[in-house]
């Protein structure tokens, strides 16, 4: 896998099926090839290092509540209605 900026900038990063899978993370977009993706390289990709620092949280549209958390070492899979807006949370507590 490519990371996100990478991906950002490329017009064709499609899975077997021809998918492109977007996400967002605040204002940042970032194109992934495939699904799943290592939560830790969601978080990497938009900049939250180290990412063992932070929990992935998939949201229920862009600005809605929390809808499932993903550990850094976890498989995000992409493919799935709510795997398109995320938030990171430090651990903690806090929003990121």
């Amino acid at each position: 896998m490519t990371n996100g900026v990478q991906n950002q900038a490329q017009s064709k990063g499609q899975d077997q099926n021809g998918r492109t899978f977007v996400v967002h993370i605040g204002t940042l977009t970032l194109k992934y090839e495939t699904s799943p993706v290592p939560a830790a390289h969601i978080l990497e990709d938009a900049g939250f290092r180290p990412p063992e620092d932070y929990i992935l949280e998939a949201l229920r549209g862009a600005q809605g509540p929390a809808e499932q958390q993903f550990e850094s070492a976890q498989q995000v899979p992409l493919d799935e209605p709510h795997a398109r807006h995320f938030r990171a949370v430090p651990r903690g507590g806090g929003r990121a």
